[in-house]
């Protein structure tokens, strides 16, 4: 809080906007800290992995260092004088500094500059001892020598005089933390503590009094909290900036915009004394001048006085209604904006922004504002009586519902912020590495103390808990209330640096085997998340863990935080082992991992998030607490070892199927009353509805429908859900004949449901329609009942209602009637094969229809064959096989006997066979060749005469349904068909056409004597291959294959005709016409093929050109088929494409370049053609981008061509150019390509070229590019359409290494070199070199420095990458510094590169190789292309998982000098020295310096 000596005046929070009603709702009762809850964390899913060894930190030390004011937030270097900043160790709130024997000499521990003594936890707790940094002078410690006015009471001067004398004679060292604006902070030693535990440093404390002084006196107070905690981090202390705000404070009675709170404002009720109605409710701006009678310049003061000119609030009656109201005046703060309310105020000084208000109390939870009252006291501890009452402004107003006083308002509540809450420094312990964080603030217990005269001198120290609640949220900011003593717990965290890797593994237990979704992640930070990403993680390199599986893989470069992670996991199959893994260790830090990875939903519902398994590097569970769908790691402790810090979540999902019903129908006949043989019965009719399914369903509306035999006649129905409810159901009716059985039930998996129809039915034989046959049952070929037959009965259900579809839902029961019935057919006629002795067998059936048992009476067989059909002889049998050893009977006046007469039960057959032995005899008397055919009378009864006739004849009354089916008849054919085939038109022969049609004429000739069928005449078309049929059509004339509809071939065969009579002599004529297209990339194509190929006899050959064969029937083409076959050749157009890169400018590994491919289409055909759309689509390397692109006929043509845009990544070189047979056409196409680095999916081992298996360039390496030709428009295919060159960088590393175990392995397996004597060699750091150009830096002044190898601030660097280097350049490598105990090269080391245009070749000078100037393998080369025929040990070092150009120098111990022979480096070395003697002159000062501070404990 701050306050001119005058006035009370108020300061900007920020150089922006400051919004009270955001801080409003982070400040809560009791407390004065922002921040938000979290709901507290559930308990770990999985036994916790044993715990790291806790750390003891030890001593806790601190004091204040050297503080700053002034009017910016972010300013910390300028300093305005005269704002009396003190420093000191206090006891509480004493006015006297703290003092020991031994400490300080005795002296109170105060100055005006930071003092040198740190404050110990022990001490700090036993003596409550602070270490304060105080500024401004305190308010109303006023010299009263010039106050003679009646204003103040004499006490009150005499109390401000005597403080002011305190002020005046304590000095300018002296603290006063009582009267100051005080900022403390009491350490603690915590003792022992787990990695990621929070734990308390110590208390912070804001002794917030007001503040006075000059012009100088501003909002920002700039200072550090300086930490030495030697257990930990040594020695020497850590300095932890903050800044402290003060606001602008208000002193009269102030409204603040809250929806619900207990005041409106009000026009004011003129009269009351209350408030002025000329401010009202549009009030009036605090800047314009009070009213001259009231004796005071600011409208604020004269509201603050009260009495006639601007009221006092209090109760008055409203005229209006009768009512008590409470009404006064009130402050507004400047709204941020006037519009909204609800975003707040901005803080500036009360009397010069805001406006004045009527305001009137309603009622919490009625108004809009909330209210704090004026409170003024003129001192912080000056007692009260010193005030006389007249001094309005100094008067408390009691204004009901207020929310408290101004100083309570967190309009003006002032902050302490961290500018620092990470340690710089880490320290080793239990070896593993660790680092101190500030945590952030907590309101302490006792965190506001609101500062009365009664309750000065007694404020209680700080309440701290050891730790902070579970629900504590994470600030780094200490919100503290004005004339008020706030207390906050600072707390601390060790961080231990682990990673976390994610892992995806689906599985299917229904084995519905769906299809694997690809999994994404997100990362959510919690309210204890301090935001890391700013620094860089000691992790690096490679990750390896043993478990969940042994792998590893490379530690991201950045902690996790809400931008992690990338991921898209899809597993390779189910289950654990198929599981995906991230292709990143990411790392975070225990105690500031207050961070959730989430899977996102998947988007198939079906797919359920299982489990989530976490694990650290050795198998042990990990307790991370589980969320809805992801893991949070805030209570993930310290790892007990290196193998374990690593931490794998594999995030488990399961494939749950879809649940969905699957009903059934059935139905079945269960009681039939009508087999008895009655004329009226009842047939009961059982349906069951089934769900097969695994979820529930319906069964939709369920129908009835009978359809009997005619005159089964239904005469009631009744509906039930069981047989016995039938009896006392009701009559139902029905609707256009179906009956409604249920309009649909619920079924749970695997139940039923029964529903029961009852038919009341009379026969009635004289209906319409009736035959007794009919009263059958009548089944289809898959033995399903027929409709019209018996007692037929049919339930339908709803569309998609019937699983196993309507067969079952069919039944049928007969009506018996006693019947015989007899029927004849002839089953082996020989003479269809054209023989003219030949055999011919009849059956005859006798069934009993009726119900009782009956004899068959008497059967005779009567044969009226045409004339020259002679019969030979005859066999009667009861079966078939029987004829054979029958023996041969007689007939009696041509009339053979079959049966005197057999019993048949009902439903029961009899049969009966007759072989005659038949020759036909040409020169029979009345022999006629027409006449060997059946001939059919009107009803289609065989007629005697003709052909083989015969007839069965029964006994009267033994043959119920007639006699028709009693004659039997077979043909004797005599025909000679002719059958021949032609091709008539063929668009493909010369037209080059890809698509054309081909007409075929097929010719059936019957050169037989009776009229007969050609039989069916079917097409077998056999192009050759390429040659695709797309469509055909059959007609009887060329004319009418126009109109015919399209034919569908049954195994490439097309039907002609199923046969057409043709008289004799006669012919009939068949086309039919084919759609071809011509498909050059068709399996098995073969170009010779497209001409006709002809047999020895001169046929032509299946396979060839347009080959196809009309097939007849056996027997129907007498002639042979031969000229059956018929082809016609197909010449067609060929154009042939390729393409080839003939200028790269990349190919030097140039950054930025152009690339030119030429394109060549060429006719190799016999017939001019077009080239089609030809089009280009680049596949280059991720990385390769595309600047713009140039098209043109020419190569000298692409310099002056526009610029070409490509549609889907696809360039269009033409749309078709026509080419004369032998000529080509070219087509060329320039990229500008730039090459990006930093692209997703970068890598240098891709800018080469890559070849498949078959040789040829793959896509997605190098400057891959493939041109595409319209389909069957590149006959000789698309392997030369590919071309490629590489972009490959030339970049080489550099590695110093050397034969001592250093205790390091360099990080790629692969890269474990060796000495020349054999000898392992391994990492050395410490060294640094330079590389130069132009001469030899040794030997000439003209050498330029071109690139500096250091080791930096890290102590670790062994190797460097280097790129920016020219090729076919000579450089040399000089050491400029040797690692410790080592020496330096005794020369400068000559290269240059050179490429061979996959990879970059270093080579060495030749000089490298004389032993009298370098030892063995003292520096040694290798490529950066692969070598499969050289050991690992012989290939580049490996870097990004990629192999690079590499020289390694090889370093030798002091003592064991390399060969050497001039002065080598070494005048460099005595720069060097210089420079370091300096650096540890500074050090040396630096050290005597600090050694000046005390440790006090």
């Amino acid at each position: 809080m701050t306050n001119a000596k005058s006035q009370a005046t108020s300061k900007r929070r920020t150089a922006a906007t400051r919004f009270v009603a955001a801080l409003a709702v982070a400040a809560t009762a009791g407390s004065a800290l922002v921040g938000s809850q979290i709901i507290a964390p559930q308990a770990a899913y999985a036994a916790q992995e044993p715990a790291a060894t806790g750390i003891d930190v030890g001593a806790v030390r601190a004091n204040m260092g050297t503080g700053i004011v002034n009017a910016s937030e972010a300013d910390t270097t300028t300093s305005l004088p005269d704002n009396f900043i003190r420093y000191g160790i206090v006891p509480g709130m004493s006015p006297t500094p703290f003092s020991s024997a031994g400490v300080n000499s005795g002296k109170p521990i105060t100055d005006s500059k930071p003092v040198g003594t740190f404050l110990g936890g022990t001490v700090a707790k036993q003596k409550d001892l602070w270490t304060y940094i105080a500024r401004g002078a305190p308010w109303k410690w006023d010299d009263q020598k010039n106050n003679t006015g009646s204003g103040d009471t004499q006490d009150s001067k005499d109390w401000m005089q005597q403080h002011n004398d305190l002020w005046k004679n304590g000095g300018n060292d002296k603290i006063w933390v009582n009267g100051q604006s005080a900022i403390g902070f009491k350490p603690n030693d915590p003792g022992t503590v787990q990695p990621g535990q929070t734990f308390l440093l110590g208390a912070i404390r804001h002794n917030n009094l007001p503040i006075q002084g000059g012009a100088n006196v501003k909002q920002y107070l700039h200072s550090t909290l300086q930490l030495t905690i030697p257990n930990l981090t040594g020695s020497q202390p850590e300095a932890y900036p903050f800044v402290n705000y003060e606001s602008f404070n208000t002193l009269s009675s102030t409204i603040m915009y809250r929806k619900g709170g207990a005041y409106v404002k009000d026009p004011g009720i003129a009269g009351t004394g209350t408030c002025r109605t000329d401010i009202g409710i549009n009030g009036k701006s605090a800047t314009e001048p009070a009213l001259p009678a009231s004796g005071v310049q600011f409208l604020r003061d004269a509201v603050m006085d009260q009495g006639i000119y601007y009221g006092t609030p209090k109760w008055v009656t409203d005229p209006a209604t009768g009512q008590q109201v409470f009404i006064g005046t009130a402050y507004e703060p400047e709204l941020a904006n006037s519009a909204d309310p609800s975003q707040g105020y901005v803080n500036k000084p009360e009397s010069q922004s805001g406006r004045y208000y009527c305001v009137k109390y309603v009622g919490e939870g009625n108004g809009d504002y909330d209210l704090y009252s004026q409170y003024y006291n003129k001192g912080a501890e000056q007692p009260f009586n010193q005030i006389p009452a007249s001094n309005k402004r100094a008067t408390p107003i009691n204004w009901p519902g207020a929310k408290g006083n101004v100083n309570e308002n967190p309009y003006v509540y002032d902050t302490v912020k961290l500018q620092k809450t990470t340690s710089d420094q880490t320290f080793t312990k239990n070896g593993r590495t660790y680092r101190l964080h500030l945590w952030g603030f907590v309101p302490a217990t006792n965190a506001t103390n609101f500062l009365t005269p009664d309750n000065f001198n007694s404020i209680p120290t700080a309440d701290c808990p050891a730790n902070p609640s579970e629900d504590a949220a994470r600030t780094d900011t200490f919100v503290t209330q004005e004339l008020s003593v706030n207390y906050g717990c600072l707390y601390g965290v060790i961080t231990e640096e682990r990673t976390v890797r994610i892992a995806k593994s689906v599985e299917d237990p229904s084995h519905a085997n769906p299809t694997i979704p690809a999994a994404t992640f997100a990362v959510t930070t919690g309210s204890t998340w301090a935001d890391n990403t700013a620094r860089t993680p000691k992790t690096t390199g490679t990750v390896s863990v043993t478990k969940p599986t042994v792998s590893s893989a490379p530690a991201k470069t950045s902690y996790i935080s809400a931008a992690d992670p990338a991921a898209t996991l899809t597993p390779t199959g189910f289950g654990e082992a198929n599981a995906k893994y991230d292709s990143n260790f990411i790392p975070f830090e225990v105690g500031n991992s207050d961070f959730t990875i989430s899977e996102n939903q998947i988007a198939d519902p079906q797919w359920k998030l299982k489990d989530i398994k976490c694990v650290n590097g050795i198998g042990e569970d990990v307790a991370v607490t589980k969320t809805e769908r992801g893991v949070n790691f805030k209570n993930v402790g310290g790892a007990k070892s290196d193998a374990a810090a690593p931490v794998t979540c594999t995030f488990v999902n399961e494939y749950e199927a879809p649940k969905v019903p699957k009903l059934r129908v059935q139905k079945s006949i269960e009681n039939n009353g009508g087999v008895t043989g009655a004329t009226e019965f009842d047939v009961d009719y059982k349906i069951v509805a089934t769900n097969d399914g695994n979820g529930a369903g319906n069964t939709g509306k369920l129908t009835d429908k009978p359809d009997f035999a005619k005159g089964l006649e239904i005469q009631s129905a009744k509906v039930a859900t069981t047989q016995a409810g039938l009896a006392g159901a009701a009559n139902v009716t029905a609707s256009g004949g179906v009956y409604t059985l249920t309009n649909g039930v619920n079924l749970d998996p695997g139940k039923t449901a029964e529903f029961w129809i009852r038919f009341h039915v009379k026969r009635n034989e004289s209906a319409t329609g009736y035959d007794v046959k009919n009263l059958e049952c009548k089944v289809t070929g898959n033995n399903v009942p027929t409709p019209g037959f018996g007692l037929f009965n049919q339930v339908v259900a709803e569309n998609g209602k019937d699983s196993d579809g309507e067969d079952n839902n069919k039944a049928c029961g007969p009506v018996p009637v006693s019947k015989m019935r007899v029927e004849k057919s002839i089953q082996v006629n020989g003479a269809t094969t054209g023989a003219t002795d030949f055999i011919v067998d009849y059956k005859i059936v006798a069934t009993n229809d009726g119900n009782t048992k009956a004899s068959t009476g008497k059967l005779t067989d009567k044969p009226d064959f045409a004339k020259g059909l002679e019969i030979q002889s005859a066999k009667v049998a009861t079966t078939q096989a029987g004829l054979t050893g029958a023996a041969t009977v007689t007939p009696a006046n041509g009339v053979y006997t079959l049966t005197n007469g057999v019993e048949l039960d009902p439903g029961k057959t009899a049969e009966f066979w007759i072989r005659f032995q038949v020759k036909r005899n040409e020169s029979a008397t009345g022999y006629d060749v027409k006449n060997l055919e059946c001939k059919l009378d009107a009803n289609g009864i065989p007629t005697a005469g003709y052909g083989l006739f015969n007839q069965v004849v029964a006994e009267s009354g033994k043959d119920h349904d007639g006699e028709d089916n009693n004659k039997a008849c077979g043909p004797v054919p005599v025909t000679k068909i002719r059958v021949q085939k032609s091709i008539e038109a063929n668009g493909g022969a010369n037209t080059g056409a890809t698509e054309f049609d081909v007409d075929y004429k097929i010719v059936a000739t019957n050169d037989g004597n009776l009229k007969t069928s050609t039989g069916i005449l079917t097409d077998k078309p056999e192009f050759a291959k390429g040659l695709e049929i797309q469509s055909a059509k059959v007609a009887t004339t060329q004319a009418g294959l126009a109109g015919a509809a399209n034919a569908t071939a049954a195994n490439g065969t097309y039907t002609l005709t199923n046969g057409i009579e043709v008289e004799p002599g006669k012919t009939a004529e068949f086309w039919i016409r084919f759609h071809v297209k011509f498909n050059s990339a068709a399996a098995g194509y073969d170009e010779t093929a497209l001409e006709c190929n002809l047999d020895a006899k001169g046929i032509p050959t299946a396979g060839f050109g347009l080959f196809n064969q009309v097939n007849a029937q056996t027997g129907k083409d007498h002639d042979g088929i031969d000229n059956n076959k018929a082809c016609g050749p197909y010449v067609p157009a060929m154009v042939r494409v390729e393409k080839s890169i003939e200028a790269n400018g990349g190919a030097t590994g140039a950054a930025e370049f152009d690339v030119d491919y030429k394109i060549v289409a060429t006719n190799d055909g016999q017939i001019a053609t077009t080239t089609g759309k030809l089009t280009d689509k680049p596949e280059f390397a991720k990385g390769l981008e595309i600047q713009s692109a140039k098209i043109a006929t020419t190569q000298a043509g692409l310099a002056g061509a526009a610029n070409a845009t490509a549609s889907g990544g696809v360039y269009t070189l033409t749309n078709g150019v026509t080419l004369q047979p032998g000529t080509t056409a070219e087509f060329w196409i320039r990229f500008h390509v730039k090459r990006n680095t930093a692209a997703a999916g970068y890598s240098e081992t891709n800018l080469a070229c890559h070849l498949d298996q078959k040789n040829l360039p793959a896509p997605g390496f190098g400057l891959f590019n493939q041109v595409y030709a319209e389909n069957g428009k590149d006959h000789d295919g698309i392997d030369n359409n590919k071309a490629c060159g590489p972009n490959v960088p030339h970049e080489i590393v550099v590695v110093k290494a050397g034969t001592q175990n250093t205790g390091k392995t360099f990080a790629d397996p692969t890269n474990q070199y060796t000495s020349g004597d054999g000898s392992a060699l391994y990492p050395l750091s410490g060294a640094e070199f330079a590389i130069y150009s132009g001469a030899n830096p040794q030997t000439s002044n003209s050498a330029t420095l071109v690139k500096t190898l250091s080791a930096g601030a890290t102590t670790d660097v062994y190797y460097w990458s280097v790129t920016g280097l020219e090729l076919n350049t000579d450089y040399w490598l000089v050491e400029t510094k040797a690692p410790a105990g080592h020496s330096l090269l005794p020369r400068p080391i000559p290269f240059r590169l050179t490429t061979d245009g996959n990879g970059t070749v270093v080579t060495l000078g030749a000089e490298v190789r004389d032993q009298t100037k370098w030892a063995n393998s003292a520096v040694q080369a290798y490529a950066s292309v692969t070598n499969s025929s050289l050991p690992q040990s012989d290939q580049g070092f490996v870097v990004g998982g990629a192999r690079k150009a590499t020289i390694l120098v090889k370093d030798t111990e002091v003592g064991h000098l390399p060969v050497s022979g001039s002065l080598g480096i070494y005048p460099y070395i005595g720069v060097a020295m210089a420079l370091m003697g300096g650096a540890m002159v500074i050090s040396l000062v630096t050290m005597k310096q600090r050694r000046k501070a005390e440790n006090f404990a």
